[in-house]
């Protein structure tokens, strides 16, 4: 994760802390998706020497870690429900993710 996105958004905008979590204060991640902008609430987590992003999409959290590859995938937390992760269409997944690798290069 870059520098310039660690002290825009961690450094000047921490909304929660505990000896192991760090999360931002939320930001918003523009996609196009099925010829329409929409706009989603995220947040960043850090945690020890790793990340996640935090998208809020309909109402369902999704997490996004970086991959072995520099991109990002999708993961399901241990409290998270498959069937409610399921319901959210891929390509939408997919230009998360996209926009996701844009914003933090």
């Amino acid at each position: 994760m870059s520098r310039a996105l660690l002290s825009g958004i961690m450094l000047t905008s921490l909304l929660y802390r505990d000896e192991n979590l760090i999360m931002t204060e939320p930001f918003v991640l523009t996609v196009h998706y099925k010829a329409q902008q929409q706009d989603f609430t995220a947040w960043l987590l850090l945690q020890g020497f790793t990340h996640k992003i935090k998208v809020l999409i309909n109402r369902t959290e999704v997490f996004f870690e970086p991959d072995e590859e520099g991109g990002y995938r999708a993961v399901k937390m241990p409290w998270q429900e498959m069937h409610e992760l399921e319901k959210i269409d891929k390509q939408l997944l997919s230009q998360i993710q996209l926009k996701i690798q844009d914003v933090v290069k």
